[in-house]
């Protein structure tokens, strides 16, 4: 779980991963969700569960369709993500978090 993210139409993402079945990513704090961290827990079980409501298993899915803005923040058009732009697979090769970064 990473709350210290952003998505660009500024709703979460609760989901599981498509190549990783077993894998539920929660993340997309889009700078709010540090308010709502009381209830993600729940949230994330019911997902977990599968018991969240269907409309919010839609809202919050890895693959949805965002709006290409968010209302809220003018000026923060959507791009692709590019992991090289994040890091270097060697500098995550030095960062101990071998596992998963191996992979990249």
């Amino acid at each position: 779980m990473c709350w210290y993210s952003d998505v660009v139409d500024g709703n979460w993402v609760i989901d599981y991963s498509k190549k990783y079945p077993s894998l539920l990513i929660a993340a997309g704090g889009s700078g709010h969700a540090f308010k709502f961290l009381p209830i993600m827990g729940d949230l994330i079980r019911k997902r977990l569960e599968n018991t969240l409501e269907p409309h919010y298993v839609q809202k919050w899915r890895l693959d949805r369709q965002p709006a290409l803005e968010d209302p809220q923040r003018t000026g923060m058009a959507r791009k692709p993500l590019n992991l090289n732009d994040l890091a270097t697979k060697r500098e995550l090769m030095l960062s101990g978090g071998g596992g998963v970064s191996a992979r990249l």
